[in-house]
């Protein structure tokens, strides 16, 4: 009996050996951050060119606009050259060819369709009309008019 037991393997000498560790392997979700990374840059690329398409040409016509205010309030323009100037930069902004009272943008809503009709005949009325009474007041809510057409109708 003292064979069968001596025939036993000591193993506690092996107990000491440290296993390899196990390979890294490729994680499975490590696409989802490059197709992630690649979804915001067109995101982002398609709302630098939104902004730059539509909405640039109705701000620069907003910003030179304020400009022109403020030649008029220093006396640089006269009150019928400035609602001039107002007129192109409104057609500039809208992105049309032509102010016309019976021409109604096609994105506009239909309350502003019918203010936009009143809103034409009185530039008209400033422009054309021989003589016709162009106050600083009325200046003033035209620029006001314009405004409000710019921020919410520009392109």
């Amino acid at each position: 009996m003292s064979e069968a037991a001596s025939a036993v393997v000591d193993t506690s000498g092996l107990m000491d050996i440290i296993e390899p560790s196990v390979p890294m392997v490729a994680v499975e979700g490590g696409w989802l951050w490059i197709v992630l990374a690649i979804t915001l840059v067109f995101a982002l690329a398609g709302a630098l060119f939104y902004l730059w398409k539509y909405r640039l040409p109705a701000y620069r016509a907003r910003q030179r606009l304020r400009a022109l205010q403020r030649q008029v309030l220093a006396g640089e323009l006269t009150l019928h050259e400035s609602v001039l100037v107002y007129a192109l930069e409104l057609r500039e902004g809208l992105a049309i060819k032509r102010l016309r009272a019976e021409e109604v943008p096609v994105t506009f809503n239909r309350q502003d369709a019918a203010l936009w009709l009143e809103f034409m005949q009185n530039l008209e009325a400033m422009l054309y009309q021989s003589g016709a009474d162009v106050t600083a007041e009325k200046q003033v809510a035209l620029y006001a008019q314009i405004e409000k057409w710019l921020w919410r109708y520009g392109r």
